[in-house]
């Protein structure tokens, strides 16, 4: 059940997901003590509910976990409780606080897989908080990881998260590329949630665009001059083509 909670959100299933998320609980209930079994099935329970954007539920999975950890003292779901808390933080845009407990979950977790997971999102954070040289620095410690492992899933999510980095500084044009990239591939693979974000993230830019709004140098129009040229009248509709299929996708 825990398993097909993820896969089904992932696919954008998540009438299915939160089904089999109540299923592994209720399972995890009638056996006995397994912190496997619980911090798999709780979180990707969580993942689901932050996939609807429910994020009181995700925290309060958060908290269920951290219970459970307490009297049990078993460290794999401390990291999972402080990981869905951070994210239920993350999603309602409270970005100190995801960042102080995604800091949190990283110094307690002694799983490198979890650990990832805990970085990226703390990189996502910072950049959502404007704070742009520390989420270079976790950009520098995730790209090390990726190349390590060679997971695809880290190593797309790693792009992805560089692809912002680098519209973060202004280089518009590769960064754009890569969200585009990212965005094709998530559409092939059905990952839904995934594809709905890449079209956010890309309908940000073009709005941006359109609005001019963000600081204007004469660096920033040279280095994106062919770019901007090719896509500042359409910028607005690009924009809205992109929120259209986010929102699409969403549903």
């Amino acid at each position: 059940c825990a398993w097909l909670t993820i896969t089904c959100a992932e696919l954008g299933l998540l009438d299915e997901a939160i089904e089999y998320g109540k299923r592994g609980a209720v399972i995890s209930t009638q056996v006995d003590w397994d912190p496997i079994l619980f911090c798999e099935t709780f979180p990707y329970k969580g993942t689901a509910h932050q996939f609807r954007g429910e994020v009181g539920e995700d925290e309060q999975i958060g908290n269920k976990l951290l219970e459970a950890a307490r009297l049990y003292s078993d460290d794999r779901v401390i990291s999972g409780g402080y990981y869905r808390l951070a994210q239920s933080r993350f999603s309602a845009g409270d970005y100190n606080s995801a960042i102080r407990t995604f800091q949190q979950g990283i110094s307690i977790t002694k799983d490198p897989i979890l650990a990832y997971g805990f970085k990226l999102f703390l990189g996502w954070a910072y950049l959502s908080n404007e704070q742009i040289h520390e989420a270079e620095s976790t950009l520098v410690e995730l790209t090390n990881f990726s190349e390590s492992v060679g997971d695809w899933t880290i190593k797309r999510a790693v792009e992805g998260f560089s692809g912002l980095i680098m519209i973060s500084r202004g280089d518009l044009s590769e960064g754009v590329r890569i969200i585009n990239d990212l965005q094709k591939f998530h559409l092939e693979k059905g990952y839904r949630y995934r594809y709905a974000v890449a079209e956010y993230m890309l309908g940000r830019v073009y709005l941006q665009m359109a609005q001019g709004s963000g600081p204007i140098s004469l660096a920033f129009i040279v280095r994106n001059f062919g770019f901007l040229a090719k896509n500042i009248l359409v910028a607005a509709k690009r924009s809205e083509g992109h929120f259209t299929k986010a929102i699409e996708a969403a549903k």
